[in-house]
């Protein structure tokens, strides 16, 4: 005759070096979709000008289109604030908004007190012009969107609505292309 035993849950062996494997990866996703969702839930809406898109493909991720804004590249002697950057610094771009779009007013080296800034980062400089990533430039569509927010910039009306939040992190919520709003996936 066979024999059955039998096994009290409380003493199952749980190696707490499992519990870490599983949970970090699970809290690193997670808090990941927190950051975006937190910004969104709390952040004012901003309408920048898109200024050059790109239509590159992803083998991964698929047909995207690389957006460019009036934030991207920036005069310094056009806008107030500082003045010397290197690349990989973080800059804060104050907005105000005009008559379509936010325009950018000063940029800074630090945190400023404006009410309404994005944070973005150095990718060059060239004398006195400054270009920036802020993390919203890549916008995932079919290939015929993508194709159509390209070409949109010479021959159409071509926008972003961003979300920007306290902490002047954006995030991309959808393209409008000559009043088609495009939502951000």
């Amino acid at each position: 005759m066979k024999t059955v035993t039998t096994v009290d849950s409380d003493e199952l062996p749980v190696d707490p070096r499992l519990i870490v494997v599983v949970a970090v990866p699970l809290l690193v996703i997670a808090g990941l979709f927190l950051v975006n969702y937190y910004t969104v839930a709390t952040g004012e809406e901003v309408e920048l000008e898109i200024v050059e898109p790109i239509d590159p493909r992803d083998v991964f991720r698929g047909q995207y289109a690389t957006l460019s804004y009036n934030i991207s590249n920036m005069d310094l002697d056009s806008v107030g604030g500082d003045d010397d950057f290197d690349t990989g610094d973080t800059v804060y771009v104050v907005l105000e908004e005009g008559q379509r779009y936010h325009d950018p007013v000063s940029v800074h080296r630090e945190r400023p007190d404006a009410e309404l800034c994005i944070r973005g980062e150095v990718t060059s400089t060239w004398r006195n012009t400054l270009r920036a990533e802020y993390g919203i430039e890549e916008f995932f569509a079919d290939p015929d969107r993508a194709r159509a927010i390209e070409t949109a910039r010479w021959e159409g009306d071509l926008s972003a609505t961003v979300v920007v939040d306290s902490r002047c992190r954006a995030v991309l919520r959808k393209v409008n292309l000559d009043g088609e709003e495009i939502e951000a996936e």
